[in-house]
């Protein structure tokens, strides 16, 4: 049997849930853009890379101020949420020629939101045949790519 090692999944699977800081805050508040691979922020959005990636340049799209629910946020974040994914789908789409996208939300824990308390995007790259026989059968997925590495070439480009 082979074995993959993705240790920096190990901090998600084993950290308690119940978030004393929020990750999105904590990006809209950094000034270290590189620490916590800030891609942009304006006024009323944080683009970040997932720390906990499903696929290469998979990206977080928040509301800078803190709000749980779509219709809690103002018109001009839900605007700035939908530009800044486009803007995002096309550097991804240029950089690591990305066959396809997933964008979209999960609103509460229900829906399988991970942060059910800071509503966000998910703009996820996707290829042909980018899931196989392993996520399937084994209930494992690889993502064989660095985040400085990813940072550095969306933020380059």
């Amino acid at each position: 049997m082979k074995r993959l090692f993705a240790p920096w999944r190990w901090l998600y699977a084993t950290k308690d849930k119940r978030q004393d800081v929020c990750p999105f805050c904590n990006a809209a508040q950094t000034t270290d853009r590189k620490e916590h691979f800030v891609l942009e922020k304006n006024d009323d959005v944080v683009v970040i890379l997932n720390k906990y990636p499903y696929n290469t340049a998979h990206i977080l799209i928040s509301p800078v101020v803190h709000v749980a629910h779509l219709e809690d946020m103002t018109a001009a974040a839900r605007s700035a949420m939908m530009e800044s994914a486009a803007h995002w789908v096309q550097r991804v789409r240029e950089v690591f020629k990305s066959q396809g996208f997933n964008v979209g939300f999960n609103l509460g824990s229900a829906s399988g939101g991970s942060i059910p308390q800071h509503v966000h995007m998910h703009v996820i790259p996707r290829w042909e045949g980018d899931t196989n026989f392993l996520a399937t059968i084994g209930e494992t997925k690889i993502v064989a790519s660095d985040l400085t590495a990813v940072y550095a070439q969306l933020m380059n480009h």
